[in-house]
């Protein structure tokens, strides 16, 4: 690492933050995913000028069909850290006595060029700060701190700088405070928020002048690496997210599991599956392998260039893209779980047989009557063939109740075994859910259950559902996951992901509508990956068998002709 540095005077001394009109910053920018190019996935702490001025060549340069990835829509093209000169600064930071940025010039010898640089060639370009190498932490001087962050703003803007990386490491962790600077600054500069503050909350923050999101995108995740464990991990960071109704993943606020490792992967199958992964829950796409190496841009081209799949994750129809389900490793059982009531046949058939005092559900198969069980699991209750056993006797007295109001029937009441414990919605998180358990009676919301229109209610609002996924399963362990996202004008994007291991059994998913959503019977279904048309279906559609670690991407556009 070079000594030389530079100190960089950006606007004068006399530079004042509120002097700028009012309308800068992060909010309101990137309603569709940012696309890009970011440089520590491929060079790490190697990272030169001459490297980033290489990589927006190549950004622009065209390729298979004359197209370039400028043109697909990869425009930004981020400097992550090893920019500055380390220990050089103030108190041994990379800060001079007033806040300015110090420059290891030895490395980048003219660093304003290379946002001059990008804007020649059509393309934005983002810097990074708040560093994690010789990392800033521990200063308590709080004039020197206050000229951090005003003279780091000061130089995105007067470098022209169209967007800032903030990671979590050093002390400067005051995101609103480095939007609200940026954004009095009068100049747009977009903000990913890497850990530098928490991600967006379901309740506002008071002290953040926006509202919830002082950033464009925020990370949900660790930091990613190119193997299939780190990919999971991360994909499955995201589901927090994606709530049914106001998904805090949004425009101008979006969900990233960090940057892409396509090309870096093990297998372009991998890769195509990290991408289609990325592409369904609206992260933003940001490169991380080494586009200056011809021959790993050729591999991976049919990917990364696949507008069909870019249009699922750059479009925007009120969803970000969900998980709708998993296949766990575990035993297929009738599973009895909490959700939001809905006239689903999974929720239908339930009722209170007085003789038998038996919780009878949806029949199985041939009409086998079936009843809520606790042999198997106090903790997971399911639904067994009725045999009016101990583990099946419950005692139900509804009687009317304001608590009852959630239920939409009016009287209500605890489900109780012989012992004296009660069916309990599992409610540690809000909404409770999803598992239906014995719990000591305490008569909650949680608790208290009523029976009408074949649905059984619960005072939470929410009905019991059965399902035959376990729910302790999830994206990380289950073999298969199935996710959804809206696209426009109706049509739904369809995506399966195979997490078993590369060499075990080829397996098929059938995707059914009614989970996904999806307002059409029938629909004509196209084959993203293959960028063809499979046929008509209705109702749903089974995949072809497919192996480990790869995945599956449709389109289901409404129709009523034809069948498959």
């Amino acid at each position: 690492r070079g000594s030389k540095r530079m100190a960089v005077a950006f606007l004068g001394a006399a530079w004042v933050v509120t002097a700028f009109a009012q309308s800068g910053g992060p909010y309101g920018l990137y309603k569709s995913p940012p696309m890009g190019w970011r440089s520590w996935n491929a060079y790490h702490n190697s990272v030169t000028q001459s490297l980033m001025e290489a990589v927006m060549d190549e950004m622009v340069k065209p390729r298979q069909g004359g197209v370039s990835l400028k043109d697909l829509g990869y425009i930004s093209v981020g400097l992550d850290d090893e920019w500055q000169a380390c220990h050089t600064g103030w108190n041994r930071t990379f800060h001079a006595a007033d806040g300015t940025p110090l420059i290891n010039t030895e490395t980048f010898p003219d660093i304003a060029q290379l946002p001059a640089k990008a804007h020649s060639l059509g393309l934005k370009a983002g810097w990074y700060m708040n560093n994690c190498d010789c990392m800033e932490d521990g200063q308590t001087n709080a004039t020197w701190i206050e000229a951090v962050y005003q003279s780091s703003v000061r130089a995105l803007v007067a470098m022209e700088w169209d967007g800032v990386k903030l990671d979590g490491c050093s002390q400067f962790h005051d995101t609103p405070h480095w939007a609200s600077l940026m954004e009095a600054s009068g100049r747009p500069i977009a903000v990913e928020n890497c850990g530098n503050t928490h991600g967006p909350t379901q309740t506002p923050d008071p002290s953040w002048p926006h509202g919830e999101c002082p950033y464009n995108w925020f990370r949900s995740s660790t930091d990613i690496n190119p193997s299939w464990a780190s990919i999971m991990n991360n994909l499955a960071s995201t589901t927090p997210y994606q709530e049914l109704v106001n998904p805090r993943s949004r425009p101008s606020c979006w969900a990233y599991p960090d940057m892409l490792e396509v090309g870096n992967m093990a297998t372009l199958i991998e890769s195509r599956s990290h991408f289609g992964a990325w592409c369904i829950v609206s992260s933003p796409l940001i490169l991380g392998y080494d586009v200056t190496n011809a021959s790993v841009t050729e591999a991976v081209w049919p990917i990364i260039s696949n507008r069909e799949a870019i249009a699922v994750n750059q479009q925007w129809e009120g969803h970000p893209g969900r998980l709708v389900k998993v296949y766990g490793n575990g035993t297929d059982a009738d599973y009895l779980v909490a959700s939001a009531c809905a006239n689903a046949p999974s929720q239908s058939g339930f009722s209170y047989d007085t003789k038998s005092k038996t919780v009878v559900g949806p029949p199985g198969l041939g009409g086998t009557p079936m009843c809520i069980d606790s042999a198997a699991s106090a903790s997971q209750l399911r639904l067994a063939p009725c045999t009016g056993s101990p583990s099946q006797t419950f005692d139900y007295s509804p009687a009317a109740s304001p608590k009852c109001s959630g239920t939409s029937v009016g009287a209500c009441g605890e489900i109780t075994t012989p012992t004296g414990e009660c069916l309990d919605i599992y409610c540690a998180t809000s909404p409770c859910g999803p598992s239906l358990q014995l719990n000591p009676c305490h008569n909650g919301s949680n608790q208290l259950f009523a029976f009408g229109d074949g649905h059984m209610h619960a005072a939470t609002g929410q009905c019991i559902a059965v399902t035959h996924t376990d729910p302790s399963d999830d994206v990380k362990t289950a073999r298969l996951s199935v996710w959804a996202k809206p696209q426009p004008n109706n049509t739904m994007a369809v995506f399966v992901l195979s997490n078993k291991e590369p060499g075990q059994p080829d397996e098929s998913v059938t995707v059914d509508f009614s989970e996904l959503n999806f307002t059409s019977s029938t629909a004509l279904v196209r084959d993203i990956w293959a960028q063809s048309d499979v046929g008509t279906v209705h109702g749903s559609f089974t995949t072809d068998s497919f192996g480990g670690h790869d995945s599956r991407f449709f389109l289901l556009t409404p129709s009523s002709d034809g069948s498959l």
